[in-house]
């Protein structure tokens, strides 16, 4: 079965953000948190406990580069039980992840009903 290249990279993407987030289970500090996100999780009733805790079931919807970060900024979305459409986005590197935000994508005005998509509106 062929795979396209981004389907691959989406694949690494995923896999070595899940591996930062194991690691977290030895002792390594490969995750950070941001403050913004601590503040966006408790906003939402969500803990960074959730988010560990679902971190299998992560999927990547959109990674893009930012002017002045030296790292990707991936958005990932999140099964996590007892809330819908969790969101997370984080900077990665090689030696850790950030944690830049996290919510809750249930604004039908910014995010379609499968809470992966946004809304686009072209006309305004």
């Amino acid at each position: 079965m062929e795979q396209t290249l981004l389907k691959l990279i989406k694949e690494k993407c995923q896999e070595e953000v899940r591996k930062k987030f194991h690691e977290l289970a030895s002792g390594h500090k490969t995750v950070k948190w941001s403050n913004h996100s601590l503040a966006e999780l408790d906003a939402d009733g969500l803990s960074t406990e959730d988010i560990k805790n679902s971190i299998d079931s992560l999927e990547l919807i959109e990674m893009y580069w930012t002017y002045g970060f030296k790292s990707p900024k991936f958005i990932f979305y999140l099964f996590v039980p007892n809330k819908v459409h969790t969101h997370i986005v984080v900077l990665y590197n090689e030696e850790f992840v950030v944690v830049k935000t996290a919510y809750l994508a249930t604004d039908s005005n910014k995010f379609e009903a499968d809470g992966k998509t946004r809304v686009r509106n072209f006309e305004n």
